[in-house]
């Protein structure tokens, strides 16, 4: 199938035309020797292969600033597309353009030396995607802030985890101002703090005139940041155009034989399939151990704070989504506060705030406080949340005639991950009830 995307007169970033990728299929180890030696001697007259093709003739444009989300099961040809974009693969027929400096992500490990340290690692990669050193001197304080693993830098990747790679990866990538960003699953790897950092910045690149093409079976995700989708099934191309309806049309391709909640439970399974598979190797982050960002006038503090069941016993970060739970604030009161208001919010990993609660929307108002004052804050919660990992951030500010001066915001000071024991599809779990009555005929 062919299938053009006409996006109005915008110079085309990207413009695939009738690509097609075909690979030659050999039984046995000896067939591709007698090949070899068949076509040497003979000409190609006698073939000891079969014929697979991974993407059949496609063509499509990509404007500039667009961001274009490819979706599909796997094996439909989504990286295939992608790695004859970035010129890693060459196409059977068609050919490929890109008007700018094109930056990618694609599988784990491209791009690095694992003997290399991160550093080093920073030019080498920086200089495949065309970056001078002296661009890359300028860049490196902000390229390591970014990524977060200052303490390793120095040593080897090889000895890094999928998560602290994949965090210089895109620091790396998104440093290198390319105009053209191609991400391959990539962000399915590291913890919820950096993967809500990685949204925020894709979506900063977004309003900056980016073109972004995004791989994902996170369907949630391209409709957050993708202007338009493309649908892969089996190397054809399926359906091009607005996210949701492509995505609607994904779903339908999955329910194909089977009910439309299986089709959908299974989109879901896909889209938490690289995370599960790297659970191990993330890193893990106690309640106390967010990747916080912290600022206010310091008025008051929130000195301590945590989770506990309502026996009194702390959790660790870990709650059943059925679980009634207590978020406890201790506050400090530094000077005269003449109207506190505190609170929390919960935001899931793509940075979407799901929740959020705080004493003046929950009538009950803290008074004014004086200097020295110390209290608990408790909010009691029943976390109907779908499994996943979660932040919890939290605030203390005071309100004064409808205008907020924070004192002490803590953002993203705790990771949350909720555990069910069954399934929850979407983002809340809104605990349903069903019933079944026979009736008389």
């Amino acid at each position: 199938m062919s299938s053009k995307l006409q996006v109005g007169t915008v110079a085309p970033s990207i413009i695939v035309d009738n690509v097609s990728k075909n690979y030659h299929v050999y039984a046995k180890p000896e067939d591709r020797l007698k090949q070899f030696v068949y076509t040497r001697l003979n000409g190609k007259k006698k073939v000891f292969y079969c014929d697979f093709w991974a993407l059949n003739p496609l063509s499509f444009k990509v404007n500039r600033g667009d961001s274009v989300g490819i979706i599909g099961r796997n094996g439909s040809g989504k990286s295939t597309l992608l790695q004859m974009i970035c010129g890693i693969l060459t196409p059977t027929s068609g050919s490929i353009t890109k008007n700018g400096r094109v930056a990618a992500l694609l599988e784990l490990g491209a791009g690095f030396n694992p003997d290399f340290t991160g550093r080093e690692n920073i030019y080498l990669n920086g200089s495949i995607l065309g970056l001078s050193k002296k661009e890359i001197d300028n860049k490196l304080a902000d390229i390591i802030g970014f990524s977060e693993i200052e303490a390793y830098i120095d040593r080897q990747v090889r000895t890094y985890s999928s998560g602290m790679f994949i965090r210089l990866a895109f620091s790396v990538a998104i440093h290198s101002e390319p105009e053209i960003l191609i991400i391959d699953e990539a962000l399915a790897v590291g913890d919820v703090f950096f993967q809500q950092k990685c949204f925020e910045r894709l979506k900063q690149l977004k309003a900056s005139g980016i073109t972004l093409l995004f791989v994902s079976h996170d369907v949630t995700s391209v409709k957050l940041l993708c202007d338009k989708a493309i649908l892969l099934h089996k190397g054809e191309l399926i359906k091009i155009g607005e996210p949701k309806a492509v995505v609607n049309e994904y779903i339908k391709i999955n329910s194909h034989g089977e009910s439309e909640t299986a089709a959908v439970e299974k989109v879901m399974d896909q889209q938490d399939e690289a995370s599960v598979a790297l659970e191990t190797e993330l890193e893990k982050t106690s309640l106390e151990e967010g990747s916080e960002y912290r600022y206010g006038t310091k008025g008051a503090v929130i000195v301590d704070f945590g989770l506990y069941k309502t026996d009194g016993n702390k959790v660790d970060g870990v709650v059943q989504n059925d679980e009634c739970i207590e978020i406890r604030l201790k506050i400090e009161f530094l000077k005269d506060v003449l109207s506190p208001v505190s609170g929390f919010y919960i935001k899931d990993r793509r940075g979407i705030e799901l929740y959020s609660g705080n004493t003046h929307y929950l009538n009950c108002p803290l008074g004014s406080q004086s200097k020295g004052t110390v209290m608990s804050i408790s909010f009691r919660q029943i976390l109907s949340l779908a499994p996943g990992e979660y932040s919890l951030s939290l605030g203390l500010s005071d309100f004064i005639d409808g205008v907020s001066t924070p004192l002490d915001r803590r953002y993203e000071a705790a990771k949350l991950t909720i555990l069910a024991d069954k399934t929850v599809i979407g983002l809340v779990d809104l605990n349903s009830k069903v019933s079944v009555e026979y009736l008389a005929k």
